[in-house]
């Protein structure tokens, strides 16, 4: 098997396969174990490796909503990144779409690189509500080191992402690692309850994705497998019993 994962991993740009990931997960407070293999199962497929050049970086960030879209302060980059291909005529992607960003010094793309494990960890969100779709948003220059609503004054090194707010009942998000210990404040996180409402605006949502935590656990594998580095430790923090 783990010769077979070898091979699969190496070859780039085209991994469209469910990782099987044999791995203990750090879990915050309390609570703790190793996550089921049902549950680290999932297929990180259709994304593109984006190799040195300028990025923004939104996992782990809160979010502004205003008129149904989800702006949101990131990390400005430089470096890898795994970008959602958003493939579109004539064989263009987000990898099209950053190069003339960059080439114009205008905008970035929002992609995807494994952030700090010591900072940030995953939730695993079970109950209606929504989060912010950040791979593949666009980042505006302009918006670097200067005030926007609701998130306050942006340093050199950060920029605003406009990003679409998801509903759905099974995700997870990147928050601070520090894990709550209610589940009231879990809920908080995940954005529990606000689907009817996500358009609304001063909404405040986190970075997500769909589905369980796996589907991050597994692209950090793929990140790793497309640009090398060794391995971290990944917390999943745990729901509380009250």
């Amino acid at each position: 098997m783990r010769a077979i994962l070898k091979e699969l991993l190496t070859i780039p740009h085209k991994i469209a396969l469910i990782l099987l990931i044999p791995a203990t997960l750090i879990a915050c407070g309390d609570g703790g174990g190793t996550a089921s293999a049902s549950d680290l199962a999932a297929t990180p497929s259709g994304f593109t490796p984006l190799a040195n050049q300028p990025y923004a970086l939104c996992a782990g960030v809160n979010t502004f909503n205003f008129d149904g879209v989800a702006y949101a302060k990131c990390k400005l980059l430089y470096g890898n990144s795994l970008g959602i291909t958003h493939a579109y005529p004539t064989d263009s992607n987000v990898q099209t779409v950053n190069t003339v960003g960059v080439a114009n010094n205008n905008y970035v793309v929002s992609t995807y690189s494994p952030p700090n494990t010591s900072q940030f960890a995953l939730y695993s969100c079970n109950k209606p509500g929504a989060y912010a779709q950040c791979n593949g948003g666009l980042c505006f220059n302009s918006t670097i080191g200067k005030p926007f609503p609701k998130v306050g004054p942006l340093a050199s090194d950060e920029i605003i992402c406009s990003c679409p707010v998801v509903a759905s009942k099974s995700y997870h998000v990147t928050a601070s690692s520090t894990c709550p210990t209610t589940q009231a404040q879990y809920d908080q996180i995940c954005g529990a309850g606000v689907s009817t409402e996500q358009s609304a605006n001063g909404v405040s949502v986190y970075i997500g994705s769909e589905g369980p935590p796996a589907g991050t656990l597994a692209l950090n594998v793929l990140y790793r497998a497309t640009f090398g580095g060794s391995p971290s430790p990944e917390s999943v923090c745990p729901y509380p019993a009250k």
